[in-house]
Formats: structure tokens, sequence, C-alpha cells
């Protein structure tokens, strides 16, 4: 098959999750109604998983292996960029699959309607019994986004517009399909070596997007794991990601030279929560391992972060405190009233009268 051909790429990183990614492989293989390419990138692990998708590559000419040390999820999808071929983007994580038809459905919606971008939904499932009963905000059984949205292609800045008068954005790239002529004319890529790597990558990809929609489908299952990076608790490392992705996200918007018409507040929101979501991570820090995040930031970190995060960690803090306090205001207020009511229907005894 020529290369050229291939509707889709779906680039699927791949870390010790031999008991998952067979069936993610397979849920891209029997998407029959498509030429899909499908690039398996092994980020140094250590169990078998480099062995089963080693078997899919050899077994299948439009699945190609591809093996690197250890270097995170955004080397990884990185790689799966640069060897890229198809029409159109999409990403899986291995521990998660395809709903059967919707990789299709999903690329017929973007060339019906010439779209750069496109947004579909995912739904949940528990991988057992422990991940459900820590993890059980999650709605299963459900579609992860309900509202509604334009019929017809907008910019990707006034999709994010409406994303956020619905409270829905997200930034999750496993339900995207963009066209790769667009990543590539504004090298859109991923950060290397950090946590939260989605944000900034979608943020290019919406503020570039001259033609977007959302589409509320699932396009595939999520598995919550209890031992899921995104459910494991704060740190400096996590810390660092979020904060070392923001940098980028202006620089993205500087490099639409103001193409903002009406939108400005969307575009400046979501770099808000990415100042309010980092001012958090910091705030959850142990005071010894504030000091270890700081000397970590470079000179051009520590000006950003003394200019924005401190202000938002110190609010959090003053809001912390605010929370305390009035708990502590009510509870006194209550036993007051309660001790009130006693007193006041206390009966002196007979004997000291």
């Amino acid at each position: 098959m020529n290369e050229n051909s291939y509707d889709v790429t779906v680039i699927i990183p791949v870390y010790n999750t031999e008991e998952f990614v067979e069936e993610s492989i397979l849920s891209v293989l029997d998407e029959k109604e498509l030429n899909v390419e499908l690039l398996l990138i092994d980020d140094g692990s250590t169990d078998d998983s480099a062995k089963i998708i080693d078997y899919y590559a050899d077994q299948n000419l439009s699945v190609k292996a591809f093996h690197q040390p250890n270097k995170g999820l955004s080397s990884a999808r990185n790689l799966g960029l640069e060897n890229a071929s198809g029409k159109y983007i999409c990403y899986l994580d291995s521990d998660d699959y395809y709903i059967p038809g919707k990789l299709a459905q999903a690329f017929h919606l973007c060339e019906e309607k010439k779209l750069d971008l496109l947004f579909m939904t995912y739904m949940n499932f528990f991988y057992d019994n422990l991940a459900k009963e820590k993890w059980n905000i999650h709605r299963t059984e459900q579609v992860m986004r309900r509202g509604s949205y334009p019929q017809e292609p907008v910019t990707g800045i006034e999709l994010l517009n409406s994303f956020q008068a619905q409270d829905e954005f997200s930034v999750m790239v496993c339900m995207q399909m963009a066209k790769r002529s667009m990543i590539e004319e504004h090298h859109i890529r991923y950060i290397d070596d950090i946590i939260f790597e989605d944000a900034p990558y979608t943020y290019q990809v919406v503020l570039h997007s001259k033609r977007a929609m959302a589409c509320n489908e699932a396009l595939f299952r999520r598995r919550i794991r209890d031992n899921s990076l995104e459910h494991r608790p704060a740190n400096v490392k996590r810390c660092l990601g979020a904060f070392r992705g923001i940098m980028p996200m202006i620089h993205s918007m500087q490099s639409v030279h103001g193409e903002f018409g009406n939108y400005r507040n969307a575009v400046s929101a979501e770099l808000q929560r990415r100042f309010r979501f980092t001012a958090r991570a910091y705030h959850e820090l142990e005071q010894e391992k504030r000091g270890e995040f700081y000397e970590c930031c470079t000179d051009e970190e520590k000006i950003l972060f003394d200019s924005f995060i401190k202000l938002y960690s110190d609010e959090c803090e003053k809001n912390q405190k605010f929370k305390s306090l009035k708990r502590k205001t009510n509870y006194y207020r209550k036993k007051l009233k309660r001790n009130k009511r006693k007193i006041k229907n206390f009966e002196i005894p007979l004997s000291l009268k």
C-alpha cells in the first residue's frame, strides 16, 4: 500500500502495558472501512509490551513498531508524528480502545466538512473495584461531553469559546482528530520531559485550526486505573510539568498574531486556567518540596513564577485559611446556639431553691 493513501495515522505510545496493549491494537486493526496507519512507540518497556508490538508489526504492513529508551509520553508521541503519513492524526493510550466504527465516523465527518480539527468524546470504565472505589467521581456508561455545539465548522478559537461557555473544554488529545498538514505547517509538537503535555499541544492545535467542530459521539473507552499517571499525588515533577507548559502556550498565542476577534476572553481564560492549575499543584507541595521546585526553574521561569504563579498560590493559601476559619466560626456559632437553648430550658432543682 502506498503510504500516501493512509486516511488516518493512529499513534499509540506503549510503556509496560502488556496486559492491555493488544486490545488497543486490535481496536485499530478492526477498523476495516479505513486505510489506517498504526504507529506503536515502545518507550523503554521492561515487560513483554515490546514483543507484542513487534509481532503485530511483522504481521501487518500498515503497523510500524518503534523502540526508544524511556523518554516519556511527549517524546514517544513526537516520534510518532515524525513518522506519520496519514491525512489525519489520532492518538490512543495503550490501555484504552476504540469503539467499533467510531474512527471511520470521525474521518468521514472530517472529510465531509473539510475540517482541520474534530473533537469527539469518550466513555470511562473502571479497571477493577479498587479503582472504582477510589475514583467513583468519574461518570461511567455516559459520554463525557454532552453540550450543544455548532453543526457547521467554526474556527478553533470559536469552538474553544463554546467549550468554555458550557464548562466542557478538555485538553485530552485522544479524542481529537487533526489534519496532519495543519500540524506540520505550524510544526506543532509536544514538550519533551514534562507531565500534562496535552495542554500546550491542544492549545496550539485549537489556535491554528481554521475549520473545527465537536460532536458528542464517544470515540474510545478510557480505562481508569488506580496507578495511572493522572491519578498520582502532587510532586515536584508534576508541578514542573504543569508550569513548563505555560510559556509555550503564551508563544502559541503570540504566533496567531492577534487574530482573536471577539474571542480574546476564551484564549486568555485557558491561560488563566493553566496558571491556577499550576498554583494549586505548587500549593499542594510540602514546604521543602516548594524550594526544590523553585531551584529547578530557570531564571526566566522564576520571573514568570514570581510574577503570576506565586500570586495565585498565595491566594489559594488565603482562601484555605479563610475556609478553615469560616468552618470554625460556624462550628462555634452552632455550639453557642445549642448552649443558649440548654440554658434557657434549664430548670433549677427544688432542693436548690
